[in-house]
């Protein structure tokens, strides 16, 4: 899949959700990432991972459901697959994850990371600007 395909206001959501060593699908996901020309977030799953479900414009991890736009096999290595969705979607991702306590932070950007220490709240503008330039540098419109 090309950028071209996918809209402006969208950002790719990697997941490392393949067996590293063979790149096939193993349904669980193990960390997601969300890259600019730095890195933006980087969440480790705290267990075992989610199991995920893939169907055409839906990625579902655990019970939750996420509308997807496109997908991308393989992203920086056969570990990650890619999954564009809104900025609104990967936002909603975020507090989903960030609410369940299922990803633990590794790195991100300085006010996303301590936003995400906090307990009480991860939302805001902040967030969804961070995720616009994000989207529009993935796609080379930045």
């Amino acid at each position: 899949m090309t950028t071209d395909t996918i809209a402006p206001d969208c950002v790719r959501v990697d997941i490392a959700c393949n067996d590293p060593t063979t790149g096939t699908r193993t349904f669980q996901a193990m960390g997601l990432t969300i890259g600019r020309g730095d890195l933006l977030i980087e969440l480790e799953a705290t267990g075992r991972g989610l199991p995920i479900g893939i169907s055409p414009g839906c990625l579902r991890i655990g019970r939750q459901a996420f509308a997807v736009r496109g997908e991308a096999h393989w992203v920086g290595s056969m570990a990650w697959d890619g999954f564009w969705m809104t900025v609104e979607e990967a936002a909603r991702l975020l507090l989903w994850a960030h609410a369940k306590q299922w990803f633990a932070i590794q790195a991100a950007e300085s006010t996303l990371f301590a936003m995400w220490k906090r307990t009480d709240r991860f939302a805001g503008d902040h967030l969804i600007e961070q995720l616009t330039i994000a989207g529009r540098e993935q796609q080379g419109l930045a």
